[in-house]
């Protein structure tokens, strides 16, 4: 079904800048159902660029009521964490009077007030929500019709889960564009949006306030961008070299140089959705590679020995490298990659000619450019 799920980068939730909003801080007033008296509250952030997390605000509880008191330079999103409690609550903070209210039980569905970020936040993020609901409901249809083999039903589903994700991405693009002074804009973009296309989003991303431009998803929008215009389709691909499993250095070039059509593979062995996907490829490059057709699997893995295991069993007899540096793969920085799987369709030259195709796409592209499978 092309209800394509994937492996997203956990973006670091904090909004680090040097732009000044008031001098008079925040005071935040919690009250959660559930809260136990003498558990530690605290207010985290997360240095994008160092990977650190300080303690910005700590209270204690009492008769389910805490108080966090600080300052911030500019609206930053930070994270509510309790004592002894899995996760946490990711908000966007300001120099005001806030209130907190919820249930430690459901950390996701405290109610903020007195933050217009947040405000902005939770509006796009109720429109986004109600459109993941619609597509949720489509896929038990969709696995019924697969059973009973139904293709005229399947591809009537995916036109309606085509047509929702289309949906889910002019919520985005509406907002952002609508909401240049918004500290919310640049993180809604980036953790909605994959595959960034420079040529919709870098119109939007320049009328942004200059305040907006200097937080730290300002930043790293900007930075997407400006990778991704380098990694456009028609552009030459960025070369690398990388460690195989066996220790030995590989280059994108030698691989390219072997074959008609090489596909770049960003996966790892954690991954779902990846590993959905390599029967497909298997299959592909089985019908392929004596025409011409090479893979080279880009790894996000941290871990050598399952990332050796997932190619063994899923029978991966291309190419592989990986760095084992998880999200922080310079590899994946190289070419803006921020969820998995994701791919690079490059001709006998390097130059980039397809991006992100799956199933039938890829099935589809590779019949184009090297005829029939056989």
């Amino acid at each position: 079904m092309k209800l394509k799920f994937l492996c997203l980068l956990a973006l670091p939730l904090m909004l680090n800048t040097a732009n000044a909003q008031t001098k008079k801080g925040f005071v935040i007033n919690g009250q959660l159902a559930n809260l136990q008296d003498g558990a530690n509250v605290y207010l985290f952030s997360h240095n994008i660029e160092t990977n650190k997390t300080d303690t910005i605000s700590k209270a204690v509880a009492s008769k389910g009521a805490f108080k966090l008191t600080g300052s911030v330079a500019a609206p930053e999103l930070h994270y509510l964490v309790i004592q002894n409690l899995r996760g946490g609550f990711p908000f966007f903070v300001e120099n005001n009077n806030l209130t907190l209210k919820g249930n430690v039980d459901s950390l996701g569905k405290i109610a903020v007030t007195g933050s217009k970020s947040q405000d902005d936040l939770a509006s796009v993020n109720s429109k986004l929500s109600a459109l993941g609901n619609e597509m949720n409901a489509l896929y038990p249809a969709f696995q019924e019709a697969k059973k009973a083999n139904d293709t005229a039903k399947m591809d009537e589903i995916n036109k309606k889960a085509d047509a929702i994700q289309v949906q889910q991405q002019n919520v985005v693009k509406d907002f952002a564009a609508t909401h240049p002074a918004s500290y919310a804009s640049p993180y809604v973009v980036m953790v909605n949006i994959r595959g960034l296309d420079p040529a919709v989003y870098q119109p939007i991303y320049d009328k942004f306030s200059a305040n907006v431009k200097q937080s730290t998803f300002g930043k790293q929008l900007n930075k997407s961008l400006v990778v991704l215009a380098k990694t456009a389709i028609g552009k030459p691909a960025p070369e690398f070299t990388g460690k195989t499993p066996d220790g030995k250095d590989l280059a994108l070039k030698d691989v390219v140089s072997k074959g008609k059509i090489t596909m770049i593979d960003f996966w790892a062995s954690w991954c779902g959705p990846c590993r959905a996907e390599n029967p497909n490829v298997v299959k592909l490059y089985q019908q392929y590679h004596e025409k011409g057709f090479n893979v080279i699997g880009v790894s996000l893995d941290r871990d050598a020995d399952k990332w050796e295991k997932a190619i063994a069993d899923d029978n991966l007899t291309w190419n592989h490298v990986s760095d084992l540096k998880f999200w922080s793969s310079e590899f994946a920085a190289l070419y803006g990659v921020q969820a998995v799987p994701a791919t690079f369709l490059l001709d006998a030259k390097g130059i980039i000619i397809g991006k992100n195709l799956r199933g039938e796409k890829l099935a589809e592209k590779l019949a184009e450019l090297l005829g029939p499978a056989q």
